[in-house]
């Protein structure tokens, strides 16, 4: 049986520090506290994110990736972290949705151009609508 005290005492770290970090996370754009950033979200993140990841990547998840908070997006899986917040480049879900490496997702399928774009632009958004401690 794995030990959830590891992740747990992770999130509640990143937690305890998101205050002192908010201002280094959104220094480069405050999209991701905007209106519109939020309303992207809702519109189009969320909704691919249940459809194409959750299934996999919440509850039980594969590789030890949770994609359904800011932190655990941060903290990452046997990978590393999946989002390097403002750089797409740099943030290994990109690379897997774009398909381009080694790993690919969403398992048995690809996400469409617009959907991966819209990834792509929520990363450099820098995650809107993700609260460190969801």
């Amino acid at each position: 049986m794995r030990s959830i005290f590891p992740i747990a005492g992770t999130l509640l770290l990143v937690c305890a520090l998101s205050p002192k970090l908010d201002g280094t996370l959104f220094a480069a754009d405050n999209t991701a506290t905007t209106g519109e950033g939020i309303q992207f979200y809702k519109d189009k993140i969320r909704p691919l994110l249940v459809q194409n990841c959750f299934k996999c990547h919440t509850d039980d998840p594969n590789s030890h990736l949770r994609l359904d908070s800011r932190a655990a997006l941060l903290l990452g899986g046997k990978r590393g972290p999946a989002i390097v917040p403002g750089d797409p480049e740099k943030s290994l879900l990109i690379e897997a949705v774009r398909q381009t490496g080694d790993l690919k997702m969403p398992k048995n399928g690809r996400l469409d151009e617009q959907q991966v774009a819209d990834l792509v632009a929520w990363v450099k958004m820098r995650l809107p609508n993700l609260c460190p401690c969801m």
